[in-house]
Order: structure tokens, then sequence, then C-alpha cells
């Protein structure tokens, strides 16, 4: 049993190829986003990858990246 729970886990961890598709398509985002107040960004940001199933871990590094180039 632990060996199926094992290969679960190791199945739903996040990727570098899903950490590229989710700044591909937050910076899209955050392009008609760019005149709201930081927290609407973040909000419409989490809310918009969330919607395209990317992992909230994906969506943290991802929304924290960004906002952190500014």
């Amino acid at each position: 049993k632990k060996e199926i729970v094992d290969s679960l886990m190791a199945e739903n961890r996040p990727t570098a190829t899903d950490a590229l598709l989710a700044e591909k398509v937050a910076k899209k985002r955050l392009e008609r986003l760019k005149n709201l107040p930081p927290i609407e960004i973040k909000k419409k940001l989490f809310s918009s990858l969330a919607q395209k199933g990317f992992s909230f871990e994906v969506i943290e590094e991802t929304v924290a990246k960004l906002l952190k180039k500014g």
C-alpha cells in the first residue's frame, strides 16, 4: 500500500514545465491587470491560474516571482 501512495504522491508533484506554463499564462494576464492595485493583481492572478488547474504551490511561486519583478 505504501508503494501506491508514494506513486500517487510522485505523480502529483509540480514539474518545471508546470511552472513555465504558469508563468507564461500569468505574464499574459498581468499585461491586462497592470493598472490595478497590487492586491487585486495578486487575487486575479491566483484565481486565473487556479481555474486553469495549476497547483497552489506553482501558483504561489509564480505570482511571487512576477510581482517581485514588478
